[in-house]
């Protein structure tokens, strides 16, 4: 009976900290005062949308998005950022950021790093997820 109550205790922690994928339409834009950069039109350029899925992983901190190592912006769980990217490639990276609990260990984990091309008038959307081990991945999702 002891180890049945421990494997479901285990299975239900394991699940209360696993990230979940927001569906674009339902996530949460990013406060104004989040959005760093990328954010003018630019002509001839397009556009892409990172949304970051919600759960405890992770949930105190806010994942920084850089543009060609620039932070473009701070987005919290279940929450969504558009940048405006001028055509051509692109790299899109992602790591915590923050001061106390969120700095801590993020060196060594580093930050994850997708190349995106960038086509005139196109717009990609695409998924921030965080392991349970605080490592970032940022695939598309269209």
């Amino acid at each position: 009976m002891k180890q049945v109550t421990f494997v479901v205790m285990a299975v239900l922690a394991l699940a209360a900290c696993a990230t979940k994928p927001v569906r674009p339409s339902e996530a949460l834009q990013v406060p104004q005062d989040r959005l760093i950069a990328y954010q003018s039109p630019i002509t001839g350029g397009g556009e892409i949308t990172v949304v970051r899925d919600k759960g405890m992983t992770g949930g105190g901190c806010y994942a920084g998005i850089f543009v060609g190592g620039e932070l473009a912006a701070k987005v919290g769980t279940g929450e969504k950022a558009s940048f405006q990217l001028p055509a051509g490639r692109a790299v899109v990276s992602a790591k915590a950021v923050g001061a106390g609990l969120c700095g801590i260990g993020a060196q060594d984990r580093g930050e994850r790093s997708t190349e995106i091309h960038v086509e005139s008038g196109q717009h990609r959307i695409y998924r921030l997820a965080l392991s349970s081990a605080g490592e970032v991945s940022i695939n598309p999702i269209n």
